[in-house]
């Protein structure tokens, strides 16, 4: 936004009427192929390179390469040393100089889903006394074809020895797999070398049949039972809705509110299905810890809310509140990089995201304001709100 916002402020009308003009032509695409080498940045034809620059000045000397510096840098420092380099700035303006910072918009709002579609089936459960499970233990089917590993200690009856030779008959098929896919991929491919697939003989549709084929359940004399096609998994803590007899999980997170007490902080979620209630939620996500009186109030974070977490001896986390953790996790919460910068942090993910940032034990938390043009200011104390 930032680049499209700077390319149009230095674009006249004279400039768009020639651009027109130059791509109705087509020789605008004959420049991109012939002046420039792609891979090498080289320019191979100086003419050409010459009567595109006639036609489309730079706005000033040096233009592309302060835009560039611009939007890339974060380092205030190395901006300004960049921006002295090329000379383009006064004094007075370095002085003041900042990186590009991205505004987002909090999301600020009391509807959408109440729950999940997906039902968990319940092994236990922790109500509190509005009926709403804020921590219960669940148990889901999962097919086999998505079941790894590490699942089977988790899989019902496997601590107690009641399916102790299905679980072996898994492990061992798990272990397999990889290589028998493999071995049925090269069977396919080989069919197929110059000719349809279809054509695959007898014995290697059987073959690839075999190899795919899901595991057996080891019966009690030693034979093979039915195919094993979905288990049932312990899949620990959750905090939900219950629905009918099992429990799905809360959708739309409206917000999280923050409270402290001698030292530490602690998270109250808010749901959609928040909204129908008498009275806010008063427990954290698994139940354990009630806000009372002696708790101290600091403010909401909202989606797109900006916050900054201080941890003790890893310094600090400043993003966009993205998500919150819940049980088993229910301290938890990911901020987003404000411009997804996938080098802005060591913990960033692939989405520009710091996962599982634990906040109770945290020196602070800030709130901040951002305007549209990226200025941050310190939020204002807040009083709890509802959500009529």
């Amino acid at each position: 936004h930032a680049l499209d916002a700077a390319v149009v402020a230095a674009c006249s009308h004279g400039m768009v009427k020639r651009m027109s003009d130059y791509a109705r032509c087509k020789e605008l695409n004959q420049v991109r192929e012939g002046f420039v080498d792609v891979e090498t940045g080289e320019i191979v034809n100086s003419a050409m390179f010459q009567q595109v620059r006639q036609h489309f000045p730079d706005p000033w000397p040096y233009f592309r390469d302060e835009l560039e510096a611009r939007l890339k840098i974060d380092d205030p420092t190395t901006l300004r040393s960049e921006m002295e380099r090329l000379g383009t700035y006064p004094p007075e303006a370095l002085n003041v100089l900042r990186p590009l910072f991205v505004s987002r918009a909090p999301q600020r709002r009391n509807g959408g889903a109440a729950h999940k579609e997906t039902i968990y089936a319940l092994s236990a459960t922790d109500r509190t006394q509005d009926g709403m499970i804020r921590a219960g233990n669940v148990v889901h089917r999962i097919s086999v074809n998505k079941l790894s590993e590490k699942q089977l200690d988790d899989i019902v009856g496997s601590h107690d020895g009641r399916n102790t030779d299905m679980i072996e008959a898994l492990r061992k098929w798990l272990q397999q797999r990889e290589a028998r896919e493999k071995r049925a991929r090269d069977i396919e491919a080989g069919a197929g070398r110059g000719k349809d697939k279809r054509d695959l003989t007898s014995d290697e549709k059987l073959e690839i049949e075999h190899l795919r084929e899901l595991p057996r359940k080891p019966m009690k004399n030693g034979s093979s039972g039915p195919l094993i096609q979905t288990v049932k998994v312990n899949m620990g803590k959750m905090s939900g809705i219950q629905v009918r007899n099992g429990l799905a999980a809360q959708d739309s997170l409206l917000r999280v509110d923050v409270f402290t007490k001698s030292g530490k902080f602690y998270l109250i979620p808010l749901y959609a299905a928040d909204t129908v209630k008498a009275t806010l939620p008063d427990r954290t996500a698994d139940g354990e810890t009630q806000i009372d009186q002696s708790f101290h109030f600091l403010f909401s974070l909202h989606p797109s809310d900006l916050a900054k977490v201080t941890l003790n001896g890893k310094g600090s986390i400043l993003g966009y509140f993205k998500g919150y953790g819940g049980p088993p996790n229910p301290y938890n919460i990911t901020l987003l990089i404000h411009d997804r910068n996938k080098a802005g942090h060591e913990r960033v993910n692939e989405k520009g995201e710091i996962p599982s940032i634990g906040v109770k034990t945290a020196l602070a938390i800030e709130k901040f304001h951002v305007d549209v043009l990226g200025n941050r200011y310190p939020a204002h104390p807040e009083k709890r709100r509802g959500l009529a």
